[in-house]
């Protein structure tokens, strides 16, 4: 940080909300430490340091990567010989996006990809 006078104060928010030191996240003058990163962690982080001269801001934003969360899905369906059928599977919220595999009897074969 280049300033004269060294800055008196530093703020810290996240997506414009006040940011403050608790037990998960550190804010120290000039850096920010969060101990245990989770999905709600991610967003604009914005800096803004102060002295009798002005202040000055630095922003940088934090994505968080997460695996898709799925449950062990498992259908027994008895259907007519010739009857139509369809199985949708809602879109998986994770990030990056994942891509949803539909196989047949277990043998890991995907019959289709959905992203």
């Amino acid at each position: 940080i280049r300033a004269d006078p060294q800055p008196d104060s530093f703020t810290w928010t996240k997506d414009t909300v006040p940011l403050s030191s608790t037990d998960r996240i550190a804010l120290t003058v000039n850096s920010i430490s969060i101990s245990s990163v989770s999905r709600s962690d991610r967003g604009v982080y914005i800096v803004t340091a102060s002295n009798v001269a002005g202040s000055g801001s630095a922003n940088f934003t934090l994505n968080v990567q997460y695996p898709p969360e799925l449950g062990n899905i498992q259908i027994l369906l008895k259907l007519l010989y010739n009857t139509p059928f369809t199985l949708n599977c809602t879109p998986v919220d994770s990030n990056p996006q994942a891509t949803v595999s539909f196989s047949h009897n277990n043998t890991g074969a995907a019959e289709e990809s959905v992203t």
